[in-house]
């Protein structure tokens, strides 16, 4: 029987540079929207350079946390992202 919450999703990871610290930071979009993707510490694949990556992971394996409401330097309202955190990928 084929596992069907197995889901692969195209990922942007660029490289970032905050604070004198270096990390790779990565986003999808699903449909029309764009998520946030972060990896947990347990999660031994993830991306190690700047690239488009195929991601494969069973949607057991990750949870959603809604985007955090935020205002910018001009006083408008926002809400980022949501963010997919990941527990285990498949393949990448």
């Amino acid at each position: 029987m084929e596992n069907t919450n197995i889901r692969t999703i195209k990922i942007h990871s660029q490289q970032i540079n905050k604070d004198g610290k270096k990390f790779i930071a990565s986003s999808a979009q699903i449909g029309d929207k764009w998520f946030k993707i972060k990896f947990t510490q347990e999660c031994n694949i993830q991306p190690k350079t700047k690239g488009l990556y195929d991601l494969t992971f069973n949607f057991d394996d990750a949870s959603v946390e809604a985007g955090k409401k935020y205002t910018n330097s001009k006083g408008e309202n926002g809400v980022a992202p949501m963010t997919i955190w990941i527990k285990n990928v498949v393949n990448l």
